[in-house]
């Protein structure tokens, strides 16, 4: 009877399980089918914008930017043709263009980055809120925008792109330090206005990394290299950066001894509670040693006594016969 009871649990549990796992089969297929759905709605979305910033209607292609700046990301394949609407004649398709661009670039890097950014940077010189929308765009992109603004201002972009990227650099949060040592040679840039806002965006960078404190230390050298293109720059205009960054130099160096104590200290607390520890491993070894170094020589004693006695015993033997 039992057995028979025993017999039917299994059973049981045994069908329970199977039943489970088609459940959970069923419900991930579910799942996959929904996720794998909703990307093809989306994918079809964007193809359909896509195609309405043809349209005839301005309206339309207002409408199909907008769209695709809530799509976000997921649209990026939309960068291209979002980039040939920001020249539309209508300053409404070219303001929500570019709007969508910040959108739809946004965490982006690479050459998706690069030519969005110099899209952008060509609407400079557009109606007020187009190059608004513009300047909002680069921004909205990330960190990757201020390495592509430093890639058009080292190549022959027009000289309103490359003013229009030299003023945004001083608000880009991509523009670091290091980056900021590559771009160094635009302190001696041909066009006056490029030169100074770079010079006052090289400038707030090396600020921004100085109130970091010790956390800056490492980049350090390129704040050397920074202070001393502006103590040598040609032009005097620009000598009115030479002392913040100066001062943010004197800063990190007084900082780094502190630094260092500081590393020291950390250490030597963190080891504190082991110290006895390691003061009793260390003696014990040292008696182990003694202990093991005092019986090997008491062994060697030995063998030294016993052949000194066997040695005199044969002298003694060979007199004797003698």
């Amino acid at each position: 009877c039992s057995s028979d009871l025993y017999m039917r649990r299994s059973t049981r549990s045994v069908w329970i399980g199977l039943i489970l796992r088609v459940l959970g089969g069923a419900l991930l297929v579910a799942i996959q089918g929904t996720a794998n759905s909703q990307a093809t709605a989306t994918d079809r979305q964007v193809q359909d914008d896509i195609g309405s910033l043809s349209s005839k209607s301005w309206q339309v292609r207002v409408s199909a930017a907008q769209a695709l700046a809530k799509i976000g990301p997921a649209a990026i394949q939309a960068v291209p043709a979002l980039l040939q609407s920001t020249r539309d004649r209508y300053s409404g398709v070219r303001e929500a263009a570019a709007s969508a661009l910040g959108e739809v670039a946004r965490g982006s890097t690479g050459k998706v980055v690069s030519d969005t950014v110099s899209g952008l940077l060509g609407r400079c010189d557009d109606r007020p809120e187009v190059r608004s929308a513009a300047r909002a765009a680069i921004l909205r992109i990330g960190t990757g925008a201020a390495p592509a603004m430093v890639d058009v201002l080292r190549s022959n972009a027009e000289i309103t792109s490359r003013r229009f990227a030299a003023e945004l650099l001083a608000e880009a949060d991509g523009f670091t330090v290091g980056l900021a040592a590559d771009a160094a040679f635009l302190l001696n840039d041909l066009d006056n206005d490029v030169k100074s806002r770079s010079a006052a965006a090289i400038a707030r960078a090396v600020e921004q990394c100085a109130l970091l404190g010790s956390a800056c230390l490492p980049q350090l050298s390129a704040i050397r290299a920074l202070g001393k293109a502006f103590a040598t720059t040609s032009d005097p205009s620009l000598r009115q950066y030479e002392l913040p960054v100066e001062v943010c130099l004197r800063y990190l160096e007084f900082m780094a001894p502190v630094a260092a104590k500081t590393r020291y200290q950390s250490i030597t607390e963190a080891a504190a509670p082991y110290t006895t520890m390691v003061c009793i491993v260390a003696l014990l070894g040292v008696a182990v040693i003694l202990i093991w170094g005092h019986r090997t020589i008491q062994t060697k004693m030995g063998v030294i006594k016993e052949l000194d006695r066997e040695i005199r015993e044969s002298r003694e033997i060979g007199r004797a016969h003698v």
